[in-house]
C-alpha cells in the first residue's frame, strides 16, 4: 500500500526534474526543442495530480469500516 502512495510523488518529482532541464535547454538552444513536448508539461502535472488524488482516496477507503462509520471517518480524512 505504501508503494501506491509513493508512486505518484515519484512520477511528479521525475517529471519536474525533466521539465526543468527541458525548459533550461530551451533557453540555451531553441532549435532543438520539440514544441509538442513543451506544451505537454503543464497537462502532465495535472494528470499526475489527479492520479495521486484517486490513489489517496482509494487508500483512505481501504480502511473504511461500514459497520462503524463514525469511527471510520477520521482515518479517511487524514
Amino acid at each position: 500500500m505504501i508503494y501506491a502512495l509513493i508512486f505518484p510523488y515519484t512520477l511528479l518529482v521525475a517529471w519536474l526534474i525533466f521539465s526543468i532541464n527541458y525548459i533550461r535547454k530551451a533557453r540555451v538552444d531553441i532549435s532543438k526543442i520539440n514544441d509538442h513536448l513543451l506544451e505537454l508539461i503543464p497537462s502532465t502535472f495535472t494528470t499526475i495530480g489527479v492520479l495521486g488524488t484517486f490513489i489517496g482516496i482509494a487508500a483512505g477507503l481501504r480502511r473504511f469500516n461500514v459497520q462503524n462509520i463514525d469511527a471510520s471517518i477520521c482515518p479517511v480524512l487524514k
